[in-house]
């Protein structure tokens, strides 16, 4: 399975990392995981807003798909954590590196931004200079990730 996104390690173990912004109010900084026996460790299980406000207009948020795991949010302070970094993966196919978006049991989501590139390669155009693919995994020379510090996270 790849990692994709921010992360920490907290007590030991390595969790996804983000925060929540909200006006007039201080950032809380939280770690997700998708197992229930964090319950155990101070999480909680995370229950979806019905709707969102956006600039004081609502939107009516869509129902979570059936079948989709559970998420489980602990709240933490930033003196709590040593490091934050964004992992990014990467796919090295018919000779060139490509973003990996996405992935299921036997495929990797490419992208890239390279129209040439992509023409060549009969990648899907689906927004302005963003195109994607459906690749088997065993067509990749090389599939590896990207780990940046991002030292300034909490500031």
């Amino acid at each position: 399975m790849i990692r994709n996104g921010t992360y920490t390690t907290y007590m030991g173990k390595e969790y996804k990392i983000g925060e929540t912004i909200l006006e007039n109010e201080p950032i809380k900084y939280w770690i997700k995981s998708m197992d229930p026996k964090e319950l155990e460790n101070g999480f909680y299980l995370y229950e979806r807003p019905k709707t969102m406000i956006i600039k004081g207009v609502e939107y009516e948020l869509p129902p979570r798909e059936k079948g989709s795991p559970n998420v489980y949010l602990k709240e933490i302070d930033p003196s709590e954590i040593n490091e934050v970094y964004d992992i990014s993966p990467y796919a090295i196919y018919k000779g060139h590196r490509f973003g990996i978006n996405s992935e299921n049991e036997t495929d990797y989501y490419l992208g890239t931004g390279d129209t040439a590139l992509a023409k060549a390669l009969g990648f899907e155009m689906i927004d302005r200079e963003v195109y994607r693919k459906w690749v088997p995994k065993e067509d990749m020379e090389k599939v590896y990730e990207v780990k940046t510090p991002m030292p300034n996270f909490f500031k």
